[in-house]
């Protein structure tokens, strides 16, 4: 578990989840 919830890091999921969506949308 990361303790330190860096911007980066969220940037980063943000992305991944904007990633699946459009996974599923293609798929």
């Amino acid at each position: 578990m990361i303790t330190s919830f860096s911007p980066l890091w969220y940037r980063i999921s943000l992305g991944w989840e904007a990633v699946k969506d459009i996974i599923t949308l293609s798929s």
